[in-house]
């Protein structure tokens, strides 16, 4: 006599869920954003880099990743819908030997734009760079109220 493991609603679940997922990246729109990413990464030498953007009361906090680049080399630029990070660092290797003589040079930057949740007034903005972590805490703009405007 052979048993049969009854197959349980979570099984059937989760078949379902990779079914579905499989067709969703087989879609030209969901393959599209990967390839372009590393497409640009491979022409311009630049890499985006990790980073999180959430929503305060009063605020909007961004944290990118920059590792092995330098406070100096960090360009930031905030408008009221836009957060821009472009860092770009130089390294260059030189090595001497009795008859021949090898000079390198290596580019590495990050470059990222944001769409930030709220609009920002890009004349409150505080950034920090701690450890190839830069932080940016932007104030959001301030709203103003609807005015009833009587007809004629």
């Amino acid at each position: 006599m052979v048993f049969r493991r009854r197959r349980s609603f979570f099984d059937e679940f989760f078949d379902e869920l990779e079914r579905v997922f499989e067709d969703f990246m087989r879609e030209p729109f969901m393959r599209e954003p990967f390839k372009r990413r590393y497409v640009v990464e491979e022409e311009t030498g630049y890499r985006e880099p990790l980073s999180d953007v959430w929503e305060k009361d009063d605020e909007v906090i961004a944290v990118i990743e920059l590792p092995g680049v330098d406070k100096e080399d960090i360009d930031l630029n905030v408008t009221p819908k836009t957060l821009e990070v472009r860092a770009e660092k130089k390294e260059e290797k030189k090595e001497k030997e009795k008859e021949a003589y090898l000079e390198e040079r290596a580019y590495k930057g990050y470059y990222l734009t944001l769409s930030l949740p709220a609009e920002v007034d890009p004349n409150e903005v505080k950034a920090t760079y701690k450890n190839g972590v830069l932080e940016v805490r932007m104030r959001k703009a301030k709203q103003e109220e609807k005015k009833k405007i009587k007809i004629e």
